[in-house]
């Protein structure tokens, strides 16, 4: 399902992918976070579950996983003004 945006001069449409894009750089723009191809984005339930695979360093997982959820909270307000809830799972370390 697209994200259709409406203001005064009409419509934005934004493609699945297009969201999806968005949620899948701004966690990858976290230090040491490779997204899987088990994503999901759903724009009427603001929701977006991606599952990662971390790189091992100095910060516990569990402060990777919230940078993650920061980062994409972010993108997604900057970009769309959408306020959504981010889940994230750590499947892979390296």
């Amino acid at each position: 399902m697209s994200l259709v945006i409406a203001n005064e001069r009409g419509n934005v449409t934004f493609a699945d992918d297009v969201v999806e894009a968005i949620a899948v750089r701004a966690a990858e723009g976290v230090a040491r976070v490779k997204v899987r191809r088990r994503r999901s984005v759903d724009i009427a339930g603001s929701r977006v579950k991606l599952h990662l695979g971390a790189v091992r360093g100095d910060a516990p997982l569990t402060e990777v996983g919230a940078r993650v959820q920061t980062a994409v909270r972010s993108a997604f307000m900057t970009h769309l003004d959408r306020t959504i809830l981010v889940e994230v799972a750590i499947e892979g370390l390296r």
